[in-house]
């Protein structure tokens, strides 16, 4: 569970991140640092948190440089809405992907199946049509559905006005493509593999990482991450680029969650 409750407090337990009430309130959940002498730590510890996540590829897409992004007054919700936006706009210039849906409707030509417990129900006194289910070639598919879905709620929730744009023009190339009713369905007809990889990163918003909670009126989204997998992470990122540049190493995080495979000299 990532919090303790009590009776007048509530406690991270060894989460960082962030959470956003639906009236903007933001709490940002900050790793513990050391003290620091100009009296900015959670400014410090904020900086630190980016860095770990651009390191680690959880940011795999923020410029730090980007004007409405400076990190003097940082919005890290905004940072992965910003994130997320830029890996949908990759996989748009790629090519939203395409795929074979089936579809039900009562046409005037014949193609595909008849259902013909629908065709009497629908054409009893229309004999020139045929109620048919078919393959249709198009856009209005699972991942796509969720990726509309996720744009749409962000817009909601960005207070970053590059976001809110970048967001907007987005929403276009998708205009064709349905809001998702149901997104566990939808995400059941996902297969994730070496060619549609980058859809995976939907899951950012709807599923494991991110989760709405709602008590009375106040709605809350959150994005958290355990502390101990993003140190972990960053630990090895550091160790592994320490070994393989300086000692002509080959290191490799295990699946162990705790070590590094290291091997002999190149």
């Amino acid at each position: 569970d990532p919090f303790k409750l009590e009776d007048d407090s509530v406690t991270s337990n060894g989460y960082v991140g962030v959470i956003q009430l639906s009236d903007g309130f933001q709490i940002q959940i900050l790793p513990k640092i050391f003290e620091v002498d100009n009296g900015k730590e959670n400014e410090t510890a904020q900086k630190l948190l980016i860095a770990m996540m651009q390191k680690t590829k959880i940011f795999s897409s923020i410029d730090m440089k980007n004007a409405s992004l400076k990190s003097d007054n940082i919005n890290i919700c905004d940072l992965f809405i910003y994130n997320y936006i830029q890996e949908i706009k990759r996989l748009v210039r790629r090519g939203i992907k395409l795929n074979y849906t089936a579809e039900e409707d009562n046409l005037s030509v014949f193609k595909g199946k008849l259902i013909v417990s629908e065709h009497i129900r629908h054409n009893m006194c229309h004999k020139e049509r045929f109620y048919v289910v078919f393959d249709e070639y198009n856009k209005n598919i699972p991942e796509n559905r969720i990726i509309k879905s996720v744009l749409t709620k962000l817009s909601r929730l960005t207070a970053n006005s590059q976001n809110a744009s970048e967001i907007k023009r987005l929403l276009i190339d998708f205009a064709d493509i349905d809001l998702s009713r149901n997104y566990k369905k939808d995400f059941a007809g996902i297969t994730i593999n070496r060619n549609n990889k980058d859809y995976d990163t939907i899951r950012m918003f709807l599923d494991g990482e991110s989760v709405t909670m709602s008590h009375g009126r106040i709605t809350v989204w959150s994005f958290l991450l355990p502390m101990w997998m993003l140190y972990e992470k960053y630990v090895a990122y550091y160790v592994k680029k320490v070994f393989e540049k300086k000692k002509g190493m080959l290191c490799s995080r295990m699946k162990s969650h705790t070590c590094l495979k290291i091997s002999g000299s190149r």
